[in-house]
């Protein structure tokens, strides 16, 4: 949600006039939360598989949870790490970026021109 609250905040800021049409605000505004949602749970659907139930006698209930092979996977502990933190804090930057130098830029030319 916070990478899209920051593209919304990119379009808004450089492209004022294709972000101002209310009807395709909330239109978009519904497409990216359904696009959020879908992306969590495709996202988490492996989390299903990270463990599972064994039946022992060691604990009150008979059961207990146990890792399987896919949380001791280094290649998916790394592509787990890189989907949650390094893609969004990279589009995050690279958007914020952007606007700030668009923002400034307008900032001296209206400066300038007023002077």
């Amino acid at each position: 949600m916070t990478v899209l609250v920051t593209v919304n905040r990119y379009v808004a800021v450089c492209h004022p006039y294709a972000a101002s049409d209310t009807n395709t605000v909330k239109r978009q505004a519904r497409l990216h939360v359904a696009l959020v949602a879908t992306f969590s749970v495709l996202f988490n659907v492996t989390r299903f598989f990270e463990w599972e139930i064994e039946e022992t006698e060691e604990t009150e209930s008979g059961l207990r949870a146990v890792r399987t092979w896919l949380t001791n996977n280094l290649l998916y502990k790394v592509d787990m790490k890189i989907i949650l933190t390094v893609l969004p804090t990279q589009k995050m930057s690279i958007l914020s970026i952007s606007s700030s130098k668009y923002t400034s830029y307008i900032c001296f030319h209206f400066t300038a021109a007023s002077s």
